[in-house]
């Protein structure tokens, strides 16, 4: 008897152990339940943030593309109105360029840039016009066929007319050497400048050929003298480069390079030059000359001079910019 009561304390015991590890397991249990509670909200809410990054992600993405496709679209239209087309008015201009205005030997195509004005002028009437005559709006830039079918417009859409038709000349001369020659006008000049092959039109002015190599034509726009209103406002002519200007680096290759006044042919200087007195805007440029470009208009592309953060921007650079976003995005999504 007395050994079974020695032994009852030590059962006891054992009882109250068992009962505490119990008690301890079950709170580590209610511990560990919590945690994962807790981590399943947390979870909850991460997903949750995830569906709206994912959702945000997505939304700029559907935005980039938007952006990208009016981008491409604005760069397409440039490109589209880089070369005549099939109006009545572009089909003759095809035929008086290749009578009047080009000619070619073996190894050397000659362009005269002053002829365009008596071809556009006389032979097809293309004449100078608002964009309130032509378009019911103030900067509005034609296209070709509207240009050709309203019989004319501004400095800037008879720029894109005049270009669109040095460059058909400009293909047809296909490897061969391109000489250039326009005219310059002086009160004090009495020389008669033939405007067309067969000599049998003339101007009084002296003949200007362009120097070798400056044969890739853009449009300049800026603070300009103007030879309609004779004004020094937002005018647009022709300037040759010797190399395509295809992004922002390449704006330099206007430096010294010929200008040209499509309304009449005449040689206006060279760019950056006292020769013309039109000076290129450069980045980070806080005072402005009395005659600057601020916009260039290519066969691809339309290069502008943002003022905010005063450089040079085009469709091209904003394009590559959204790419590089959405690639990024992509990656995130």
């Amino acid at each position: 008897m007395n050994k079974k009561k020695k032994l009852i304390p030590f059962f006891i015991l054992i009882i109250i152990i068992l009962i505490v590890w119990i008690f301890v397991q079950s709170k580590q249990i209610s511990s560990i339940t919590k945690e994962n509670l807790d981590l399943k909200n947390e979870t909850e809410r991460l997903n949750s943030n995830l569906d709206k990054v994912q959702e945000e992600v997505q939304s700029n993405l559907n935005l980039i593309n938007e952006y990208t496709k009016e981008i491409q679209s604005s760069m397409s239209w440039f490109k589209d109105n880089s070369i005549l087309g099939e109006t009545w008015r572009e089909k003759q201009a095809k035929n008086e360029l290749i009578n009047m205005c080009y000619s070619s030997n073996s190894d050397t195509c000659f362009i005269n840039l002053a002829c365009f004005y008596l071809m556009n002028d006389h032979f097809i009437g293309l004449k100078y016009k608002t964009d309130i005559e032509t378009s019911f709006q103030e900067d509005k830039l034609q296209s070709l066929e509207n240009f050709s079918l309203n019989g004319g417009g501004d400095c800037e859409d008879y720029s894109l007319f005049y270009k669109a038709e040095y460059n058909y000349l400009f293909e047809l001369c296909g490897e061969k050497k391109i000489n250039l020659e326009s005219v310059i006008f002086g009160e004090d000049i009495t020389k008669e400048f033939y405007l067309n092959n067969q000599k049998t039109w003339y101007i009084n002015g002296e003949g200007k050929i362009l120097s070798e190599g400056y044969i890739y034509p853009n449009i300049i726009c800026g603070n300009i003298y103007d030879l309609e209103t004779q004004l020094i406002s937002g005018h647009c002519v022709i300037a040759f480069t010797k190399k395509e200007i295809l992004s922002i680096s390449d704006l330099k290759e206007l430096d010294l390079s010929p200008i040209i006044e499509p309304q009449n042919g005449g040689y206006m200087g060279l760019i950056n030059d006292a020769s013309s007195e039109i000076y290129l805007l450069k980045e980070n440029q806080e005072s402005y000359p009395n005659s600057y470009i601020y916009e260039i208009i290519t066969n691809n592309d339309l290069f502008f001079f943002k003022e905010e953060n005063k450089s040079w921007q085009s469709y091209a650079f904003f394009y590559n910019i959204l790419n590089k976003q959405k690639e990024t995005l992509i990656a995130l999504n």
